[in-house]
């Protein structure tokens, strides 16, 4: 059994679960994260127009990334990431690479403080993204289905090997009702055969509020 399988086991008081009056709802959408994704395209908009030609162009890019992204909280969804199957494809990974490396360096830099996922209640773990070496924990500690909640990021292989359920949401969004539903049918399926993990990028709101549910 893998070292941090001791650390699976802590129970859902060392959760923030984001209920009652300190942490309010905003219709499906947390404003923070709709925040950051407007007032940065906005910055990488104006600093093309306003800047040196030779710098502005190069930034065109990323600010195209940004612009696709904040897309997705106006009204186009987790489509702008193109996650299919558990997978974003590469041509959607190039352009959107600028958001992409710092979803990678904010999970880093989370995944100091954390372990890559808990056991909530028996039969069902809460986590962030695996990488392929914490899939293969994952595997041993008797993890046999899978719910991924995150649009930004793509599963190790070893993972979408698994009974997989992907329902892509953006940071800061939180299920439908109907996929609620699904969701919740799919662990009490694969709960009675082994463990189920729900995850999204790092661990956050989108699979506490599931596991919570």
């Amino acid at each position: 059994m893998p070292r941090h399988s001791v650390l699976t086991t802590r129970i859902v008081p060392a959760l923030d679960w984001p209920h009652g009056p300190k942490c309010p709802r905003y219709s499906g959408l947390r404003a923070p994260g709709a925040v950051f994704w407007l007032a940065t395209v906005s910055f990488a908009a104006l600093v093309p127009v306003l800047s040196w030609p030779p710098i502005s162009l190069p930034l065109l890019w990323p600010a195209s990334a940004f612009a696709m992204v904040t897309a997705g909280y106006l009204g186009l969804g987790p489509a702008v990431f193109g996650k299919r199957g558990g997978r974003i494809p590469w041509p959607r990974r190039l352009w959107l690479a600028p958001v992409l490396a710092g979803v990678a360096l904010s999970r880093r830099l989370k995944a100091w403080r954390r372990p890559p996922y808990q056991e909530v209640v028996p039969g069902l773990l809460q986590g962030r993204r695996l990488n392929r070496k914490e899939a293969a924990w994952a595997l041993g500690d008797g993890v046999t289905a899978v719910v991924d909640l995150a649009a930004e990021t793509s599963a190790p292989a070893l993972l979408r090997g698994l009974p997989y359920l992907n329902l892509p949401l953006l940071p800061g969004r939180r299920p439908s009702a109907a996929q609620l539903r699904l969701i919740l049918a799919f662990i009490a399926r694969h709960r009675s055969r082994g463990k189920v993990l729900v995850h999204c990028a790092d661990g956050g709101a989108r699979s506490r509020d599931v596991v919570a549910a």
